[in-house]
C-alpha cells in the first residue's frame, strides 16, 4: 500500500506521519503547494510551521509540484486532506491527473 496526501498542514501532516509510522516499508508522499515550506520540510524532517516537534520517518516524502506528478503514478490510495476553501482548487488543478487512474481516492474536508 502507498499513499500520497494532498495537503501539508497540520491535519494532512498528522495523517503523514501516521501512515508512515504504520507502513515502514512504503515511502508516504505529502504533497503542499508552497514549495519554500515543502523545502523546509525536506531538511528539516519536520513540519515547523503546522506541526512543530514531531520528527518525519524516513519513508514520508514531502513533496511540491516538480514531483506530483509521478507520485500519482506510484501510488495506490490518494488522500485528499484539505480545507474546505482549497478544494475545489486543487482538485481543478489535478483533475485530469486523478481521473482514470487506478486510485482509491479519500477525501477529508474540514473547516
Amino acid at each position: 500500500m502507498s499513499f500520497l496526501i494532498f495537503g501539508a498542514g497540520s491535519f494532512g501532516t498528522a495523517i503523514g506521519v501516521h501512515l508512515a509510522r504504520l507502513h515502514k516499508k512504503e515511502i508516504i508522499y505529502l504533497w503542499g503547494r508552497d514549495s519554500k515550506q515543502i523545502h523546509l520540510m525536506q531538511e528539516n524532517h519536520e513540519n515547523q510551521h503546522y506541526l512543530p516537534s514531531v520528527t518525519f520517518p524516513d519513508n514520508l516524502k514531502p513533496i511540491d509540484n516538480t514531483d506530483i506528478f509521478s507520485a500519482i503514478n506510484k501510488v495506490t490510495y490518494i488522500i485528499l486532506a484539505l480545507p474546505s476553501h482549497s478544494f475545489r482548487e486543487i482538485i481543478l488543478k489535478f483533475k485530469a491527473d486523478l481521473i482514470n487512474k487506478n486510485n482509491f481516492i479519500i477525501i477529508i474536508l474540514y473547516l
